[in-house]
């Protein structure tokens, strides 16, 4: 199960969600529509830990994800994804790690033989 409880995301004095909730069991199809700024995307990145909120918690299957706003788990560590509009990359991580990305729980070894050749063919 996915819980999001009272979320609240403001940028640059404009409050997007004030008081958030969602609920969604195992299988549940879900859409979340609305107009542009209206916080969908805003939802979106604080659940998959790519934002932080104002405040906010977050629990997939009876672990916490985030509280207070604050993430408790890393973004690649969330079994959580999404497919953006336009390309996007992990900004905390370096480019080898973004590629390895969805390769993360195979072992070391696995992972540098699948991202040493991609990594390199366009030099500096």
């Amino acid at each position: 199960m996915l819980s999001i409880n009272d979320l609240s995301v403001t940028y640059k004095n404009n409050e997007v969600l004030d008081g958030f909730n969602l609920e969604l069991d195992q299988g549940d199809i879900f859409a979340l529509l609305g107009d542009s700024g209206s916080g969908k995307s805003s939802a979106l990145r604080f659940i998959a830990g790519l934002d932080n909120a104002n405040q906010g918690r977050v629990e997939l299957d009876g672990h916490q994800l985030s509280t207070n706003g604050k993430h408790q788990v890393a973004p690649e560590l969330r079994e959580v994804g999404m497919v953006f509009q336009d390309y996007a990359l992990f900004p905390h991580m370096n480019v080898e790690k973004n590629i390895a990305f969805g390769i993360i729980n195979q072992s070391k070894n696995e992972q540098k033989i699948k991202v040493d050749p991609g990594s390199h063919r366009h030099p500096p």
